[in-house]
């Protein structure tokens, strides 16, 4: 168990879930924006079970480049990454997790069932977490997000486990 002098400032985790909102909300209008249009394919696997698009690594750019500028001495890892010499370096306090693109095959076929997911981890714990979807009968886009010690929220409205 951690003791609270293990614990993120406040302030700073703050900071952070805000960005974390911002640039899912950024990298979730980049898939809307793409949403329906021929993709370029290709796969991870020799089976062709696992696909990776063209949006995917494009969302995935943005969110490492955002979250480098913002926050540079953060690592970040991505599922589209394939840097093994990032993977030797030592960790930094705080690392960002992405999946540019949860839902690649929705996506691919049209279906609206798809998101952004960005998570950040505080020595190795999780800290911070947005989640962009698309819910079908949403006008836009909503981001789900939570932060240690914060509460979780859809957009501004808090949310909880139910009784």
């Amino acid at each position: 168990m951690r003791s609270l002098a293990e614990s993120p400032d406040s302030a700073l985790l703050t900071d952070i879930e805000a960005h974390a909102v911002e640039i899912a909300r950024g990298a979730g209008a980049m898939l809307e924006r793409d949403f329906g249009s021929s993709l370029k394919i290709e796969y991870k696997d020799e089976a062709k079970r696992d696909p990776v698009t063209q949006v995917d690594k494009e969302v995935q750019a943005y969110l490492k480049e955002a979250i480098l500028d913002r926050f540079p001495d953060h690592g970040v890892v991505g599922e589209e990454d394939a840097d093994e010499e990032a993977e030797k370096k030592l960790a930094p306090d705080f690392v960002w997790v992405l999946d540019p693109l949860d839902g690649t095959v929705n996506y691919l076929n049209r279906y609206p069932c798809f998101g952004v997911s960005v998570g950040v981890l505080y020595r190795g714990a999780p800290a911070v977490g947005a989640l962009f979807i698309l819910p079908p009968e949403a006008a836009r886009g909503q981001v789900l997000r939570a932060r240690l010690d914060g509460g979780a929220f859809l957009d501004d409205l808090p949310i909880h486990v139910s009784s």
